[in-house]
């Protein structure tokens, strides 16, 4: 009898990922890297001081970059930004047992026109079992939304969002850096909400803010 093949690892999972020059550019350039090989990647920020510069998206694109083209994501990227806490917020998704980086953005600690109290800015990465395809990508981010306590930007529902590679604002800047280890988010077993209920959700949410 042949022996069994080992089971993959999260380490040794890989991920379709599409990457940009720009913000304006809108043709991705596919790449399949493996868990380990992303969180070395991310491990060291870039010094620039304007923002713009490489972005990356867990999105498979059919053609170009457009909701519309998204065919399914392969992570799941929350951006905090509302009053936030690193320590404090990555604790939710350490809980679940999971492995995600954290890593600090490019106005963390500094004050800008999105960041009047130069308050703490920074992305967790979560890498997904299997990819969610983009019709149920709402449903995830919904049930992400409500386990950050509303502290995410919102406009990272769309499925087709790029996001900046890391990068810092200065030399001295801090940049904080944490791969924590555990399994994979597998989305099927969270028992998502369905999409008419994540647009009844959102209805509320948006007459509120007006």
């Amino acid at each position: 009898m042949s022996a069994r093949p080992k089971a993959q690892t999260s380490e040794e999972q890989r991920f379709n990922l599409a990457f940009f020059r720009c913000k304006s550019d809108n043709e991705p350039k596919p790449r399949t890297l493996t868990w380990r090989e992303f969180v070395e990647a991310f491990q060291n920020p870039v010094f620039r001081r304007q923002k713009d510069g490489r972005l990356f998206s867990p999105a498979v694109f059919i053609g170009l970059r457009a909701k519309a083209n998204v065919e399914c994501v392969s992570m799941l990227i929350l951006d905090y930004d509302h009053y936030a806490n690193l320590e404090d917020d990555q604790l939710v998704w350490q809980e679940l047992g999971i492995c995600f980086v954290v890593y600090t953005t490019h106005s963390h600690l500094r004050k800008t026109a999105r960041n009047e109290n130069a308050e703490q800015r920074f992305r967790i990465v979560i890498p997904l079992a299997v990819p969610i395809p983009a019709k149920d990508f709402p449903r995830l981010w919904r049930w992400a939304a409500d386990k950050s306590r509303g502290k995410i930007d919102h406009s990272a529902s769309d499925a087709s969002r790029m996001y900046y590679m890391p990068s810092k604002a200065s030399p001295n800047a801090e940049y904080v850096f944490k791969g924590i280890s555990g399994s994979l988010l597998d989305w099927r077993t969270l028992g998502l909400p369905e999409i008419t209920q994540v647009k009844s959700v959102q209805t509320q949410l948006d007459h509120t803010s007006n």
